[in-house]
């Protein structure tokens, strides 16, 4: 256990986050240090899945249709297509 005093206003800015949040000052202020550690972590090697969480959590972000169609996709258009270009490429080269 560890007590912690804080100024009024950091105090209410907390409690009406929690409230906000439905949950405890104590899971607040649990998830800000995580929050804080993660930003201040040198280790870059899950920076994609780190971009990849907060794009999902995001309810801002408006998912294009075309753009998951193509990354399904991928591997059929890189046979057909791309070796369609290649093929028209090495035929005008003649």
């Amino acid at each position: 256990m560890f007590t912690l005093s804080l100024d009024d206003e950091t105090a209410a800015r907390l409690q009406a986050i929690a409230r906000q949040q439905n949950r405890s000052v104590n899971e607040v202020v649990r998830d800000l240090l995580e929050q804080l550690n993660d930003s201040q972590s040198t280790d870059n090697s899950n920076w994609a899945l780190k971009m990849a969480q907060l794009a999902e959590t995001d309810t801002t972000i408006e998912w294009n249709e075309l753009a998951t169609n193509l990354a399904d996709n991928s591997r059929a258009i890189l046979d057909n297509e791309f070796t369609d270009y290649l093929l028209k490429r090495t035929e005008n080269k003649d």
